[in-house]
């Protein structure tokens, strides 16, 4: 239900409410970022969130309410939030409460969806695991160190492997992918591997460095266990790139390089000092595979040619803080009423899709909490608490309150989505409805 003819009182109601999730749709305009505060009246709960600028965004609030709901809004008083409107899910997952949409095709909602749900329920998942955030380099282009204030400074991995062990087994993946941060950073990551089920199959991202101790490799994991290996090469972060090429070739001369594979982001500071030719003709004589990963920028000001995060953006988000009941005037009653529809558009890309993230792909952090995709864990982290239903933790493997998705999760995000795994799932993509046009709000 579209509650816009009542958004402009101070105070507004939600009656027969479907579920706990209130998406609420505005524009922020005198600030690249701010705050709001939304207060549940009667019960006197608060929800603060950081709002940002550009055109529709989204919020989602959730309430602890049963039959209907009384809200408020409060803001910063230097900047203007118009209300655009304001949904209440039927489910956690029916983004929008499209599924109620008049011009949403019902049929053709219902057929997409019960055909992602039909094409995955069955297959094993994929696991990629966040074995730590933190790393022994310091690239300049890894988009987690020029974010450090939101990755590194997390806590160690610390679990014990066998509650690990036992958590990985109990989910019984159909691959399960060691990544980072430097996995091998986590000093048991041998011990677990002989502890995962063979019937699991293993890789690996890492970038090779001390960490990875090949002696201890060499010793503990079996020659067939580990499936790719793939090692990136940061030559501004290698010492002796002799020794790193030695090292490379003890390793294949001991597993084969059949499941080996080096990497290098073809950034102008890797291939000054190590050229892209001379790496290519290293694997074509040894018969390593070689991946060549175009560098994009991370953030926009870094490369005007390619369409990097607005830094500014990110770095005003970073640094908003909570708002104070002393400082700001009630949103509501400031709030210009808009009108206007969601835009038409024909890019295929920002269109709605039925995914089956959460279900056929899951993401894991060094703690255990269990992400749809690397989306969900970068805006869960960037926005905690308060980040929209389907990028928070799906629950975590490690307290037994982890659970797969039984529904798709709406996603019409991919567009901007470097790090969408999308040849583990984008085969199960259906358009959310066929005839489907609109341009849905940006999260945060």
């Amino acid at each position: 239900m579209d509650l816009r003819a009542e958004i402009m009182k101070t105070k507004f109601t939600i009656n027969n409410l479907k579920s706990r999730y209130i998406d609420i749709v505005y524009q922020l305009h005198g600030e690249r970022a701010s705050s709001v505060r939304v207060v549940e009246l009667g019960s006197g709960k608060t929800s603060d969130y950081k709002i940002s600028d550009g055109g529709n965004r989204l919020i989602c609030y959730e309430t602890d309410s049963i039959g209907s709901v009384e809200l408020e809004f409060l803001h910063d008083h230097k900047v203007e939030v118009r209300i655009v409107s304001i949904y209440n899910r039927k489910s956690r997952l029916d983004f929008l409460n499209l599924s109620e949409w008049d011009c949403v095709d019902k049929e053709s909602f219902d057929k997409n969806r019960l055909e992602v749900i039909e094409s995955s329920k069955n297959l094993r998942p994929y696991l990629q695991w966040f074995v730590t955030w933190k790393c022994n380099y310091k690239c300049n282009y890894c988009w987690q160190e020029v974010t450090e204030e939101v990755y590194r400074s997390e806590r160690h991995n610390t679990e014990k492997v066998e509650a690990w062990a036992s958590a990985f087994n109990k989910i019984n993946p159909i691959e399960l992918y060691f990544t980072g941060g430097e996995p091998t950073l986590y000093k048991d990551i041998t011990k677990l591997i002989s502890m995962i089920n063979e019937g699991i199959n293993l890789s690996m991202t890492t970038n090779f460095a001390g960490s990875f101790r090949l002696d201890k490799w060499f010793d503990e994991v079996p020659v067939d266990r580990m499936g790719n290996v793939c090692a990136s090469v940061h030559p501004t972060q290698i010492k002796d790139v002799n020794a790193f090429f030695d090292k490379v070739l003890r390793y294949t001369d001991h597993y084969g390089s059949e499941r080996f594979q080096l990497e290098m982001v073809n950034h102008p500071m890797n291939t000054a000092i190590i050229p892209e030719q001379t790496l290519r003709d290293f694997c074509e004589r040894h018969n390593i595979r070689l991946a060549i990963d175009q560098y994009t920028s991370v953030f926009d000001d870094e490369d005007p040619d390619q369409d990097g995060t607005d830094r500014a953006l990110y770095d005003n988000i970073i640094r908003v803080e909570n708002i104070s009941n002393l400082d700001f005037p009630s949103l509501s009653s400031k709030a210009v009423h808009s009108e206007e529809p969601l835009p038409i558009t024909s890019e295929e890309s920002r269109l709605p899709v039925f995914c089956p993230a959460g279900s056929l792909r899951v993401n894991i952090d060094a703690l255990g909490d269990a992400y749809t995709c690397m989306s969900a864990v970068d805006r869960s982290k960037l926005f905690g608490n308060y980040s929209l239903p389907h990028y928070k933790p799906l629950g975590n493997i490690l307290d037994g309150t982890f659970e797969r998705l039984n529904e798709p999760v709406i996603c019409w995000e991919k567009f901007r989505c470097s790090a969408c795994d999308y040849q583990r799932v984008g085969k199960h993509w259906r358009k959310m409805d066929d005839g489907f046009d609109k341009q849905l709000p940006i999260c945060g």
